[in-house]
């Protein structure tokens, strides 16, 4: 259901942000994980990394910047195209 997908999951450093980056990884999707704190991305890229063959990039981000959050989306964009959740 989710293989292929693009999924933009915020928070993924740590927490239910990160909980639904590896049940996503492990369902296939292709991944946008992005924190404000780099070294808890790093952590979550790593587990997926030694568990999924799935595509993954990590971006910093403050989504209490509205612009950093429309930046963001462009990024995703750029990389992905679509996303799909």
């Amino acid at each position: 259901m989710f293989r292929d997908k693009v999924v933009v999951i915020t928070g993924a450093g740590s927490g239910i942000g990160r909980e639904l980056a590896l049940q996503f990884g492990d369902a296939g999707a292709r991944l946008a994980l992005s924190d404000i704190n780099q070294e808890g991305l790093d952590q979550t890229i790593a587990m997926l990394a030694s568990r999924t063959g799935s595509t993954i990039r990590g971006y910093m981000l403050d989504v209490s910047s509205p612009e950093a959050v429309f930046a963001h989306a462009e990024d995703v964009k750029r990389d992905f195209g679509a996303a799909h959740y």
